[in-house]
């Protein structure tokens, strides 16, 4: 049996807390929509700007990469949201200039309704926790994310080298 250092206790405790936000007590608070299709339809009504030419217009690029998912998981999402009636898909000329997505009337109410569910929890969580700490955790939390990313890039990057030497 191998004993556990600090940096084990410390991952076995990132995972977990991961997998609590992401997967367990975050989710009973969405009910019409899922964690995914929210982000989504943020990054599609946050595309809208009153001085851009292309404003309103989210390009399934743009949703993949804000999200960090791969192009064809954007289009599945983006085709579940439009089946449902949240958002229009539309492409620029014959298609071959860009597909995008913009946000519809029943998608900007069914993320308001869901935004008012988490103002009234979030609130009192920030209330309880304190602004300035919460400010300061996200920062934390932002900086935690851009360093894993680097990391598993880097991973990446040595796993396709060490392919290339068999």
């Amino acid at each position: 049996m191998t004993q556990k250092t600090n940096a084990d206790t410390l991952t076995n405790e990132l995972i977990y807390h991961r997998f609590l936000m992401s997967n367990g007590q975050t989710r009973r608070h969405f009910k019409e929509l899922n964690t995914p299709e929210y982000v989504a339809l943020h990054i599609i009504e946050d595309s809208v700007s009153a001085d851009d030419a292309a404003s309103g217009k989210a390009y399934l690029r743009d949703i993949a990469e804000k999200m960090q998912i791969p192009v064809r998981r954007a289009g599945k999402l983006a085709g579940e949201l439009r089946d449902r009636g949240l958002v229009r898909w539309l492409h620029d000329g014959d298609g071959d200039e860009g597909t995008y997505v913009v946000i519809t009337d029943a998608g900007l109410r069914l993320m308001e309704n869901q935004e008012k569910r988490f103002r009234a929890y979030y609130g009192r969580v920030i209330e309880k926790y304190g602004r300035d700490e919460m400010i300061r955790l996200l920062g934390m939390m932002k900086r935690l994310e851009d360093v894993m990313r680097d990391e598993w890039k880097e991973t990446e990057v040595d796993a396709d080298a060490d392919g290339e030497n068999e």
